[in-house]
């Protein structure tokens, strides 16, 4: 027959087996979870590249047909309401100091915190409508 602390060591053991064995469950959920986070925030970057990249299409576009009010281009956009733009049109200085240039600041911010800045310089010139960066 076993004694009292043959009885005690063994549920000391299996105690602290189980505990192990909770604490490496509790640590793969954790490391899931933080991939699982990169991942969906990765999602969310690329869609933000996306939509960027269609914006200062469309914003070559509009400068190109001497439209050079911003407000109605947003109009013309249709981003998921999660994805907030802010979109600034400057005069800038040009290569060999050509007239018409002109620089877009865009910043995209979207779901699970990512943000997106771009800037960009086009000739406006009618028929250029050449990214010139």
């Amino acid at each position: 027959m076993a004694t009292l602390t043959e009885k005690g060591s063994v549920l000391v053991g299996v105690l602290a087996l189980l505990s192990i064995s909770t604490l490496a469950l509790l640590h793969g959920a954790q490391v899931q979870q933080q991939q699982l986070q990169a991942t969906v925030y990765d999602t969310h970057q690329a869609e933000l590249q996306v939509y960027a990249r269609s914006i200062l299409r469309h914003a070559g576009v509009m400068l190109e047909q001497g439209h050079k009010d911003t407000e109605q281009w947003q109009a013309a956009w249709q981003l998921p309401s999660a994805i907030q733009v802010s979109l600034a049109l400057q005069e800038s200085l040009c290569p060999d100091q050509k007239p018409g240039c002109y620089q877009v600041e865009l910043i995209l911010e979207g779901r699970a915190g990512t943000r997106l800045e771009r800037r960009r310089h086009y000739w406006a010139e009618a028929g250029c409508g050449q990214l010139w960066e």
